[in-house]
């Protein structure tokens, strides 16, 4: 659960279009409003109708009393994505006021973008009166200028973020931004990889590889694996003497390409996937102390794992360019949103009108084509 909550906090706000139905159809005012920008009942039901749906299909779990009802440390599953979902709504209700407060515009270009996108939408299931009929825009009492503002939201929060941000922009990236994301969100480790395959040798005792450039591998039998897992038991033990570490990596790891990272490995807390190969890896490191020595078996080995104290300006590092794709673009993500967090004391939140929505409660079904 602990670790559920970590893969959580990382994803992405919500971009799957899904058909959702809530049970009360009775709108009566804002939801949320700061300064003079509001955000109807009507499109807050329709966000949160978004996000149930969202976070089971990203986390690939079964829509179970179970799984909302979960917890770790008093607080539920139900509870946790409620209160993210909602954070994710008010940066959206943030980047609009902003948006006002600092008399942007959208050119004639996106404003006509959005009205084709709708009218796509609109054709694309018979028209207006088809859209009126639909059982979603029913429950919910949306209508077309609704589904505009929700696309005029999003645009007006690109705006503001190329204003803040962009190349001219008031409060662009500095390297000051850049080392603080890192020091706050990365993790440096190495490791010793003990395969749960073995390698096969060719007549010269190198290793055969396929026609595709892969190292060809056979199963292990009960007491080679044995003999595998004693090993690395013997390699902790040894590493927690005080070993030189790099030299355990040279002498017996099956890592191949363990020689092109001399620094280790780094993983973003923020954005390492539950479904990504070092998923199992990222979760044990986000735990240990630094200098801290861990053996862990995951869905392909074993991996002996030192924790290490990150380096000065380590995604500067050619060496470990993927584990920083989109770094640049990462930290101002980060920046922005911490800008539009800062304003959520100034909202005010229809209390009766968020508990009516929760998130573990939303009727939903797959079949629903509109972009949210």
């Amino acid at each position: 659960m602990k670790n559920f909550l970590r893969q959580i906090i990382c994803t992405a706000l919500c971009a799957l279009m899904i058909f959702s139905l809530i049970s009360c159809s009775l709108f009566k005012g804002d939801a949320l409003e700061i300064g003079s920008v509001s955000m109807s009942e009507e499109v807050y039901a329709y966000y949160m109708s978004c996000y149930r749906p969202y976070w089971i299909y990203t986390f690939g779990e079964d829509d179970t009393e179970e799984f909302w009802s979960s917890s770790s440390g008093g607080v539920t599953v139900a509870e946790y994505l409620q209160d993210v979902s909602l954070t994710a709504i008010k940066t959206k209700l943030v980047a609009e006021y902003l948006f006002e407060e600092n008399r942007l515009t959208l050119s004639d270009a996106k404003k006509q973008e959005i009205d084709s996108i709708i009218s796509g939408l609109l054709l694309g299931i018979g028209g207006e009166e088809e859209f009126k009929k639909d059982e979603l825009m029913q429950k919910l009492g949306l209508t077309v200028d609704d589904m505009r503002e929700i696309f005029l939201k999003d645009a007006k929060a690109e705006a503001v973020q190329d204003y803040f941000y962009g190349e001219s922009g008031k409060e662009v990236v500095n390297a000051s931004d850049r080392d603080a994301y890192y020091n706050e969100n990365y993790y440096r480790y190495k490791q010793v990889y003990i395969m749960d395959v073995d390698f096969v040798y060719d007549e010269n005792g190198k290793i055969k590889f396929d026609k595709d450039g892969y190292a060809v591998t056979e199963e292990l039998t009960d007491e080679r694996w044995e003999e595998k897992f004693t090993h690395a038991q013997s390699l902790l033990e040894r590493a927690e003497g005080g070993e030189d570490f790099d030299a355990l990596i040279v002498e017996n790891t099956e890592e191949l390409s363990y020689d092109k990272y001399p620094y280790g490995h780094y993983f973003n807390k923020l954005t390492t996937n539950s479904d990504n190969y070092f998923s199992d890896i990222s979760d044990t490191v986000a735990d240990m102390k630094t200098d801290e020595v861990r053996l862990i078996k995951s869905n392909y080995g074993l991996h002996l794992i030192k924790k290490l104290a990150l380096d000065e300006k380590g995604y500067e590092h050619t060496e470990n360019k993927d584990d920083f794709k989109n770094f640049g673009e990462l930290v101002e993500e980060e920046k922005f949103k911490k800008k539009l967090m800062s304003y959520f004391d100034k909202i005010e939140v229809d209390e009766d009108i968020i508990a009516k929505y929760p998130i573990n409660e939303v009727i939903y079904s797959e079949s629903w084509t509109y972009m949210f």
